[in-house]
């Protein structure tokens, strides 16, 4: 897991509403207008559904927060982090962060969907998916178009930096070569190979991009479905139980934001039950804070945020949850 770097940014004054340096942990107003210009563009979004997603902005500064922070500072590296002598983003948003914030809130750079279009199934088709509003030439891959899809699909991967010509991977089992014509997307049709969940990524003359995953469904499968949970809130250790439909027998997975359940098998295909993961992330250690001190105050964290199954037949919906962990 990344450590949180607190960068002692130059204090030069930022217009708008950004006042103060926000970091891993914070709470307020400014927290949540932070969010909503990470969400204003596909490749910084905090979270594509449920809490810090767009619609759904939170007070809180978590974890996926400061991934958003750091994708954004990193794509703007020569402006916010190489006249700091940085070379990955921090995900501390001080006075260089948030001046270029403000600078790209003034000229209301970015417009690219809306909440109800940004979700774990499909963009429809018939938008287009034109968007330019991220000025970036680095490759990035941000979203595909769907998640998951039987062999024969159109899909459109979205990011920056594509090329006329591009490789996109499926794993190792496959590579197809196609075409950019604006450099944020790339339209492909999904390959004939084993069903599954791969890791897919695109590589041309500028490098190799991040991974996303994408699930080649079973056309004879059905897509899973979440009806309830049990208990709606729960920390590290706790048995948790999820009832639904369409569970696989064996090669479930249960994602929880900031951690995956693998390899879950369900007997009768309505049941999976599973120890929840302890979130360990600890901001006082990872930013070389002192621990609190024995016997002293803890106070206790709900994070809201969604749950997911995965398997053959695609992605279920998405389930609330809330994740008490101590702050340490």
């Amino acid at each position: 897991m990344s450590s949180v770097f607190f960068l002692a940014e130059a204090q030069n004054p930022a217009a708008g509403v950004f006042f103060r340096n926000l970091k891993y942990g914070d709470f307020g107003e400014d927290v949540k207008e932070l969010q909503k210009f990470l969400n204003s563009n596909i490749l910084t979004m905090v979270s594509v559904l449920g809490a810090g997603s767009a619609g759904n902005e939170t007070l809180f500064f978590g974890y996926a927060t400061l991934n958003a922070v750091k994708k954004f500072q990193e794509s703007y590296r020569s402006e916010i982090l190489l006249p700091l002598g940085l070379a990955q983003g921090t995900g501390f948003v001080g006075a260089s962060t948030r001046a270029k914030i403000e600078s790209i809130r003034n000229r209301a750079v970015f417009n690219i969907f809306s909440a109800e279009q940004l979700t774990l199934g499909r963009l429809p088709q018939s938008q287009s998916l034109s968007f330019l509003g991220f000025q970036s030439d680095e490759l990035h891959l941000a979203y595909p178009s769907s998640y998951y899809g039987k062999p024969g699909l159109d899909i459109t991967l979205l990011g920056s930096g594509f090329t006329e010509e591009n490789s996109v991977h499926f794993g190792n089992a496959k590579q197809i070569v196609a075409v950019s014509e604006n450099r944020g997307t790339i339209q492909i049709k999904v390959p004939d190979v084993p069903f599954g969940k791969y890791d897919v990524w695109v590589a041309n003359s500028k490098g190799e991009s991040e991974k996303i995953f994408f699930i080649v469904t079973d056309p004879n499968a059905k897509n899973p479905e979440i009806i309830s949970m049990f208990p709606e809130e729960a920390q590290g250790g706790d048995t948790v139980a999820i009832k639904g439909k369409n569970f696989s027998p064996d090669g479930n997975e249960i994602h929880l934001g900031f951690a995956t359940v693998n390899n879950l098998p369900s007997s009768d295909g309505q049941t999976l039950t599973f120890t929840l993961p302890n979130f360990e992330f600890s901001p006082r250690q990872s930013s070389g804070e002192n621990k609190a001190e024995a016997g002293s105050f803890v106070p206790k964290i709900k994070l809201p945020g969604m749950v997911y199954v995965l398997n053959a037949g695609g992605i279920s919906n998405g389930k609330e949850f809330t994740l008490i962990y101590n702050y340490k």
